[in-house]
């Protein structure tokens, strides 16, 4: 198995006066597998039927893929699914698909009419040989795909994109053929190596919003960028509720002094019994009161510690909107969301004594009880950001 993880993330702005991009971009990892499967796809168009389009080859391309299905067989199956469109003489839509296997270190990737992906190690591009392959759609035409595979190394990152970066400034004197290769290339280059620990996330926003700078602040088409990280694994542990026999209780203590990683308490009961075992202080943070949350509070040897269901269903709320609202970095459910949207393993360990607190009928039917809240989140993770997610009960 190895012993490194991929981050994977994107970013996106919809063509100007459009609501609804016509890029889409999915990912899926594969139930106990280290296998991850992504596609990128652009319409033909732009906004809610060229989002139709897109949707539909991202969907067949991600199913056919995750099944087992050789990836260019995939691809033979979306040329036949989309026909040309009879007017412009184009294809449908495009699309780019990444196959990862995290067991062989392995990626295969199969492109129709996207532009080429780019490779960098450390800050530099790395160049690979494509195979072409002709494939013929349903109405005879021939078309050109492009097949790799390769084995990925440790810092790796691999960024994808559609013709709204690469087409970006195309009307300007100063950009009258689009942003070139080789100035893409430059860009993403030099970011890499002013921070070379840079998120998947923060280096697809970077890429898009510097796009849409050279647009004019008014895309001309959908932008979109889909960044993968492949890295060492960051590790959070999550603490949440007492166990349900007091005498459990030194567990809590004992899966922090073991762990490597980040640490976060959840829960005032099992903060304090933290606090008396470990033998620190608790001390609450004067500056983070909020109407909506207690505050978070601090303990020597933990990154954060925060009351339990409320500030849980609260970072569940930014996780699925996927990119929060401008909120206060303070805010206690922000930081959880913050510390778990960007970790890739997190164990969850969770009491099972029932907190009376928590049947009182005045509280939202939706906090439901702490299980439910840990599986809801965990599923969160795991589904919407592949993270790699684990639940010890006590």
């Amino acid at each position: 198995m190895s012993n490194f993880f991929v981050e994977v993330d994107h970013s996106q702005i919809a063509k100007h006066s459009k609501q609804v991009p016509g890029d889409v971009f999915l990912s899926k990892k594969l139930d106990r597998s280290d296998r991850i499967v992504s596609v990128l796809s652009d319409g033909l168009g732009s906004g809610i039927k060229a989002n139709v389009l897109a949707t539909l080859t991202t969907t067949i391309s991600l199913n056919l893929t995750a099944n087992s299905v050789d990836i260019k067989n995939t691809a033979e199956t979306i040329m036949k699914t989309l026909p040309e469109c009879k007017v412009r003489k184009i294809s449908y839509s495009t699309f780019t698909i990444i196959d990862i296997d995290l067991q062989k270190d392995r990626v295969e990737i199969m492109e129709f009419d996207n532009p080429g992906f780019m490779l960098f190690r450390d800050e530099k591009r790395i160049s690979l040989d494509k195979k072409k392959i002709r494939m013929d759609n349903p109405i005879g035409a021939s078309q050109t795909l492009y097949y790799v595979e390769f084995n990925i190394e440790l810092g790796d990152r691999l960024v994808v994109f559609t013709d709204g970066i690469s087409q970006a400034g195309v009307g300007r004197e100063d950009f009258s053929l689009g942003w070139s290769e080789e100035a893409i290339v430059s860009t993403v280059g030099r970011k890499i190596a002013e921070s070379v620990n840079i998120s998947a996330r923060d280096l697809a926003s970077f890429l898009v919003k510097e796009a849409y700078k050279i647009d004019g602040k008014k895309a001309k088409d959908d932008i979109t960028t889909a960044c993968f990280y492949f890295r060492r694994p960051r590790r959070t542990l999550l603490l949440t509720g007492p166990p349900v026999d007091r005498d459990n209780d030194y567990k809590i203590k004992q899966r922090v002094d073991r762990f490597s990683g980040k640490k976060i308490i959840c829960g005032g009961t099992t903060s304090n019994i933290y606090s008396r075992l470990a033998d620190e202080d608790i001390k609450v943070n004067l500056n983070s009161f909020h109407k909506d949350i207690p505050p978070d509070s601090e303990i020597q040897g933990i990154d954060l510690v925060t009351e339990g269901i409320l500030t849980m269903s609260r970072a569940i709320e930014f996780l699925e909107s996927g990119e929060p609202a401008v909120v206060d970095p303070d805010h206690p459910g922000y930081k959880l969301y913050d510390y778990l949207k960007n970790s890739d393993y997190i164990k969850f360990v969770v009491g099972t004594k029932i907190n009376e607190v928590h049947q009182n009928p005045h509280i939202p039917e939706d906090l439901g009880l702490r299980k439910n809240v840990v599986k809801k989140l965990a599923g969160l993770l795991q589904d919407k950001y592949l993270k790699k997610v684990d639940i010890e009960y006590i």
